[in-house]
């Protein structure tokens, strides 16, 4: 499975934004995380925060290793000692979002398990009718299996990340963003398949969509997802999609 889990922002699809049939009425959902009007600069806003992190992580092992190397001081004691806490915060985190990822990993593969025609799916508008109509099958054969892939790597990462390699793994992600970058395709087929996943759930009452998006955020989310425009409920299932 091709690895394009760094940023792009628009889904790639050549047709026109959707609007939804569904209406939400659960009040301010996905944790307070976005609103309608912000959906790409919250989510361009989570990306920087991500990776200044992630840099700040592995600056802090570097430091670490050559104040160790040089017998630095105290301000080699005190960079060893944010290095020590860091790192420490690190593991839990990956422990806790390892064990989480496969129970989504899990849930995942039951939808796949069931198979296509075992998943109602109930089409709500007559609109998009051609461009739509063979939308659950791709889901199904396509975006799941991509999803699920995805999953298994962000396992596999915070795998080494429990155990305190993290850092190689960071740099990999970071060599593959600037390769993906010179060759133009970072987060093609992720937002390609997001788009699909946006369309099909903002007109269909399908619970095959309604399964993945609920796995990628929850239940409560999927429904206020759905209630949107389809490149609002884009951007945001791309930025789930990804194997970090």
């Amino acid at each position: 499975m091709e690895d394009d889990e760094e940023l792009d922002m628009g889904p790639s699809g050549n047709w026109s934004a959707m609007n939804s049939v569904f209406k939400y009425g659960g009040g301010n959902t996905l944790d307070s995380r976005v609103l309608h009007g912000h959906v790409s600069k919250a989510m361009a806003g989570l990306s920087v925060a991500t990776s200044a992190v992630g840099q700040a992580h592995n600056l802090t092992m570097v430091g670490v290793a050559g104040a160790a190397v040089l017998g630095a001081g105290t301000a080699g004691v005190g960079l060893g000692v944010a290095g020590i806490a860091m790192s420490a915060v690190g593991i839990g985190t990956s422990i806790v979002s390892g064990i989480k990822t496969h129970a989504h990993i899990d849930a995942l593969e039951g939808l796949q398990m069931r198979g296509s025609m075992k998943h109602h799916c109930n089409c709500k508008t007559r609109d998009y009718g051609d461009q739509m109509s063979l939308d659950h099958d791709t889901i199904f054969n396509t975006v799941l299996p991509y999803v699920i892939a995805k999953k298994k790597a962000k396992r596999v990462k915070k795998g080494f990340g429990a155990t305190g390699l993290s850092m190689g793994t960071n740099v990999h992600r970071l060599g593959k963003a600037i390769y993906k970058s010179v060759k133009g395709t970072k987060g093609k087929n992720r937002s390609f398949y997001a788009e699909i996943l946006a369309r099909h759930a903002v007109t269909h009452e399908c619970d095959l969509v309604a399964g993945i998006v609920s796995e990628l955020y929850t239940g409560q989310d999927y429904l206020a997802i759905r209630a949107m425009r389809s490149d609002q409920a884009a951007l945001l299932i791309a930025a789930k999609m990804k194997s970090v």
